[in-house]
């Protein structure tokens, strides 16, 4: 049992569903605490406001005012809540950890956060190729620990899309859900290239409003408003695939929901995507735009065995909790 007393910063992410989001690493308990930015003033501010700046600058600054009183402050989402130019200051009785979220070549100030992440006793990455970039571009040394995520419990209830329809279990249907580094183009030209085909139909979750608008036109694209987690939870256990067009993956919650609800991914075949997914032939992947079309031309009802779900489970937040303890007192202790 770990001796650390450790204080989680950050924020609950509400895009998220019920059983999804980093934060559920604030769970972790074993002498912890927790600081979250709906503590501050103005805190509910939601994320996507420019004015979210204000709470999120008082949450690190009441952080770094605290984090004296333990022996370990981990940034859950340090990439978003840290104050720019602002490096932690080093102490060898208070040890600093960051968990990196995005991509680091897509943030702005880059150059300005790598000086920051220097100053960090430890900082936690989401996929190998996070780690592999840390270190040769920028010389800094990563652990790689896996996002968790747990089974979600959820009530199985009827769904229908923005036009009253329901998912037609006779034919194949492939679910696409989320807005983080999906290639968007990619998908509205599969959705075109299939428009002739009559087994299949898309389903479409949390997409940007351009892609919503457009997809309605379309005959063979279910368009769906905000779901609640028993109609996410119940369209994805009903849905034969689920259809993730990524550009760039590291945790991926919809990924993670889909292997626990035993739903089959089509997935391209980019680094980060295979930390986490069951490979072939539990998960469907691709290179290119041909083959992804010939895979889906190909596809019939999938079968549902349980062995994604059994995949899944080693993703448990408990199993992450043990490899974060060891982390925490190799911190403490120098192990």
């Amino acid at each position: 049992m770990s001796n650390c007393k450790i204080l989680f910063s950050g924020f609950r992410d509400h895009s998220h569903s019920k059983a999804g989001g980093y934060d559920w690493i604030t769970g972790y308990g074993r002498d912890s605490d927790v600081l979250m930015l709906s503590d501050m003033p103005f805190g509910n501010i939601p994320l996507q406001k420019w004015i979210v700046r204000m709470p999120l600058a008082f949450l690190d600054i009441v952080t770094r005012l605290r984090r004296y009183r333990y022996d370990i402050v981990h940034l859950i989402y340090g990439d978003v809540t840290m104050l720019r130019f602002l490096p932690y200051r080093k102490s060898k009785k208070h040890r600093t950890v960051i968990t990196v979220h995005m991509d680091m070549e897509r943030r702005k100030f880059k150059k300005s956060f790598i000086s920051q992440l220097r100053s960090f006793d430890k900082i936690i990455v989401l996929s190998r190729c996070q780690a592999k970039e840390l270190k040769e571009r920028y010389g800094l040394d990563s652990e790689f620990i896996p996002h968790g995520f747990d089974c979600p419990k959820y009530k199985n209830v009827e769904v229908r899309d923005e036009r009253g329809n329901r998912l037609d279990e006779k034919m194949v249907n492939i679910v696409t859900v989320g807005k983080m580094y999906r290639d968007y183009d990619l998908y509205r030209r599969v959705v075109s290239a299939h428009t002739g085909n009559d087994n299949i139909r898309f389903h479409l979750v949390g997409a940007p409003d351009d892609v919503k608008s457009e997809c309605r036109a379309s005959g063979n694209v279910y368009v769906y408003g905000r779901l609640g987690d028993d109609e996410y939870y119940s369209l994805l256990s009903r849905a034969d695939y689920c259809f993730l067009p990524l550009m760039f993956a590291t945790a991926n919650n919809a990924l993670l929901e889909s292997q626990y609800l035993d739903l089959p991914l089509i997935l391209p075949l980019i680094e980060g995507v295979s930390d986490y997914a069951a490979p072939a032939p539990m998960n469907r992947f691709y290179s290119t735009e041909s083959e992804l079309n010939a895979m889906i031309n190909s596809l019939g009802k999938s079968v549902k065995d349980g062995s994604l779900a059994a995949y899944a489970s080693r993703f448990s937040w408990e199993n992450i909790y043990k490899r974060l303890e060891a982390t925490y007192n190799s911190l403490k202790y120098g192990q």
